[in-house]
């Protein structure tokens, strides 16, 4: 047995050589203050705290990519539910179309655009409205490119002026 003076509090003990404490409280003690020499001495806090960002940095990185692919995901499962949307939308229209709904017909005359069959049909539709209703004063109210669907030549100029139209803008 050897006296021995503790390094932390500065105590006197008794005790086998292996021993460097006088009581278990400035063990802890001491080894804090060793690991904190350290930690100085390596800069180990610094590089803990550049581990740390570069590993944030990464997992952003690797989650972004993620994310990504799950917006691609997204985005081509809300494609296919569009496509089949628009494709029941569109064998509707041909039912109604095909049961002699006007609407419908010149819905698919604008969808082929085949301007000549959907003014043909605007008109039948404008005059079909017009007798169910009983209106007397037919002239003069549905005008389109400078024709009343009332005149008997009123798809020609209105298929003209389309035309006219489309070759201004290319």
């Amino acid at each position: 047995m050897a006296d021995k003076r503790c390094p932390i509090c500065g105590k006197s003990f008794n005790t086998p050589l292996t021993k460097k404490y006088c009581s278990s409280e400035c063990m802890k003690e001491g080894q804090r203050r060793t690991r904190k020499d350290w930690e100085e001495r390596t800069g180990y806090k610094e590089k803990k705290r550049q581990w740390t960002k570069d590993y944030r940095t990464k997992q952003r990185e690797v989650n972004q990519g993620i994310i990504e692919k799950e917006d691609k995901k997204r985005a081509a499962a809300q494609k296919r539910q569009d496509t089949i949307r628009r494709k029941k939308a569109q064998k509707e229209l041909e039912a109604a179309a095909a049961n002699g709904d006007i609407d419908a017909q010149m819905d698919l005359a604008l969808d082929r655009d085949d301007m000549r069959t959907y003014y043909t049909l605007y008109r039948e539709s404008i005059i079909k409205n017009d007798d169910e209703f009983n209106v007397k004063n037919r002239y003069g109210r549905h005008i389109i490119a400078g024709a009343d669907v009332y005149d008997p030549d009123f798809v020609e100029k209105a298929v003209a002026m389309e035309d006219y139209y489309d070759s201004k803008d290319e």
